[in-house]
């Protein structure tokens, strides 16, 4: 309710107070405290990080707010001192002396890393939080173990997994009452792959009531996405169908499969099923698109393991702006991401957030970018469909104040995206500006930048490549799905190597011939 009453037109003011020695440790559980905050809003964070000394940031007088405050118990300031003794990992919910109105969310502990363990527990709880003001965590290893699980929200669909309709929306949906037409609305995560003969497989019960006296069979309409899929009649009164979807109708992010009903009404059962057919994970890269709908390629697995945010400065502004893209990021995926960790060094391994500025991040982090930034210019390289690279072109003046690049890391086979303004002073606003819906919404490609007025734009200007293991059989049928015309060139291989063995045949027979008739 609090979270709710202090967003302001989709946005949700976050100042966060870092006490102690700055460490990853301490940026890792301001990253799970941002994330457990982010899901359970639905307005898009601006997260404004403070360093001690021990005060409070007030929040605006009068207005209902919510801030963070993460340290260890010794470090705390006075002013939100517990009463009772810190013994281990602990949440607190304390009025903000700096305004009446607004409340602080604690995260401490005896030392950085119990800081941590209590913002985790914090972010992967889906459960009711204890009543009172304080949670002290316990069953730290359960809290570990959950991190082997997918992370998502109640309507997600994992591969494989059979999800009824209850559980998707709960008993109270909308779709048992009887209407013209019926939306099933589901979340998938991002990346996946199947053949094109997999489907999802619906088992829905249903009951009609026809428009017309005597009763008339109504036809339903099977859209998935605004795309047609089928339609077939119904049976007055309640009946079981079965029908399918194919998988290729489906895409990362959010679906909505709708029934359009024609001369009468249904209404759905909740026990009615879904299931997802088992998938692989291929897909086509880069695709900020596919970032922004469900965090892919940074979050391969919901828990975000083999992920790393790189804050390339030790700065308010760097942390400010890592924390308010990782928090968007951890909407995106619908997951806490308990598996990420923050680091002060250039990453050596993993998938990668970076965010940072031109002066901080090396020329050779983007050294597999088809772009190069320089301060106020770009310059880039185009690529032919032979997948030749071009010399990079000249320097082409930029009247942009940040940038976004997603591109292969400098060491193989992982993903960065990379978040850069040109100086300091502009990267905390550019963070909110690239969080903002109208932005984040519209991204694509693998490139995009920031005009003076806070708008992003984005294209895309160097090649695609294919994510997914190449040493799997299944590479080769993603490889053909996606390249059809290899179809083309295989069949016309087997033609021609079918038509040189009959032509090398006969030509043996005429030679054997020849010498038949020569005795």
């Amino acid at each position: 309710m609090i979270l709710s009453e202090s967003a302001a037109k989709g946005v949700l003011p976050l100042p966060i107070q870092l006490y102690g020695t700055p460490n990853p440790t301490l940026l890792t559980a301001a990253q799970e405290a941002v994330a457990g905050l982010a899901l359970r809003s639905a307005a898009v964070l601006h997260v404004e990080a403070h360093m001690g000394p021990a005060v409070i940031s007030p929040t605006v007088s009068g207005d209902p707010g919510v801030s963070a405050c993460l340290a260890p118990a010794s470090d705390l300031p006075a002013l939100v001192q517990p009463h009772t003794p810190i013994t281990g990992p602990t949440v607190l919910l304390a009025r903000n002396p700096g305004n009446p109105l607004g409340v602080i969310v604690i995260f401490t502990g005896t030392d950085d890393a119990q800081v941590l363990e209590a913002a985790r527990a914090f972010a992967v709880n889906r459960n009711m939080l204890p009543l009172d003001h304080r949670w002290s965590v316990i069953g730290s290893a359960q809290v570990t173990a959950v991190t082997a699980m997918n992370f998502g929200p109640r309507n997600a669909v994992y591969p494989g997994q059979v999800v009824s309709l209850h559980a998707l929306q709960g008993a109270n949906s909308v779709l048992n009452t009887p209407h013209g037409t019926a939306d099933i609305g589901f979340w998938m995560p991002g990346g996946l792959f199947a053949s094109r003969q997999s489907n999802l497989k619906m088992n829905l019960t249903m009951a009609t009531e026809p428009l017309t006296q005597p009763a008339t069979q109504p036809i339903i309409t099977v859209m998935a996405n605004h795309h047609w899929i089928s339609e077939w009649k119904l049976t007055p009164g309640v009946a079981n169908y079965q029908t399918t979807i194919p998988f290729s109708a489906l895409v990362g992010g959010e679906n909505h499969i709708t029934f359009q009903i024609a001369g009468g009404k249904v209404s759905v059962f909740p026990s009615s099923t879904l299931q997802l057919p088992t998938t692989h994970r291929y897909t086509v890269l880069p695709d900020l698109a596919l970032f922004q709908h469900t965090g892919f390629p940074l979050v391969v697995h919901g828990v975000g393991r083999n992920l790393s945010v790189w804050y390339s400065e030790s700065t308010l502004a760097n942390w400010s702006a890592g924390l308010t893209l990782f928090g968007r990021l951890a909407q995106s995926a619908h997951s806490p991401l308990p598996g990420a960790q923050a680091t002060f060094s250039m990453p050596t391994k993993g998938n990668v957030l970076a965010v940072g500025t031109l002066a901080s991040i090396p020329a050779s982090w983007l050294s597999a970018s088809p772009v190069r930034l320089r301060q106020n210019a770009i310059q880039w390289q185009l690529t032919t469909r032979q997948g030749t690279v071009h010399p990079w072109m000249g320097a082409t003046q930029s009247p942009a104040t940040a940038y976004l690049v997603e591109a292969h890391t400098p060491y193989k086979d992982h993903v960065a995206v990379t978040f850069l303004a040109t100086n300091t002073q502009n990267l905390q606003a550019a963070a909110w500006h690239l969080a903002a819906a109208p932005n984040w919404n519209q991204l694509q490609g693998d490139f995009a930048w920031q005009n003076r007025h806070g708008i992003y734009q984005s294209t895309m200007v160097g090649p695609h490549f294919m994510y997914g293991n190449r040493h799997s059989g299944w590479f080769w049928i993603f490889l053909f799905s996606v390249r059809p015309w290899l179809w083309v060139l295989a069949g016309s291989a087997a033609v021609l190597f079918a038509t040189l063995a009959v032509w090398i045949y006969t030509l043996r027979k005429k030679a054997q011939w020849r010498a038949e008739e020569a005795l």
